[in-house]
């Protein structure tokens, strides 16, 4: 009966040997991949921060070109209302100089009629 007793004591210790060896290889094997996942988790945050630095820079860059593209639009509206308004006054202008001309060859035509009807008149 003793080697019986000595036999289940010898197979106890040696499955709480395995348990611990097993059980010690599961911990040590978490531990390698949750220092494995803090790793990847500290990668992640220092591309979040450079990405979120880079997204401010373009964002930045962005509103700056803006910026100017409404200003130099701004400048070419201006110039365009200007243009109108030369093209207007050119316009009128022009429609007063036209009835210049007209007015100079009626006044032309009267001369001639006025000349010649004061030679009939001398005849």
């Amino acid at each position: 009966m003793k080697k019986l007793v000595k036999n289940k004591i010898k197979k106890s210790t040696l499955r709480k040997d395995y348990y611990e060896v097993t059980m010690e290889y599961i911990k040590d094997t978490v531990q390698v991949i949750a220092e494995g996942q803090q790793a990847m988790g500290e990668k992640f945050e220092r591309k979040f921060d450079e990405l979120s630095g880079d997204l401010n820079e373009f964002k930045q860059e962005t509103r700056s070109n803006f910026k100017t593209v409404f200003e130099y639009l701004s400048n070419i509206d201006d110039e365009l209302k200007a243009i109108k308004n030369e093209i207007l006054d050119l316009k009128e202008r022009l429609k007063n100089k036209a009835d210049l001309v007209r007015l100079e060859t009626l006044e032309l035509r009267v001369d001639k009629i006025e000349r010649d009807y004061a030679t009939m008149q001398k005849s």
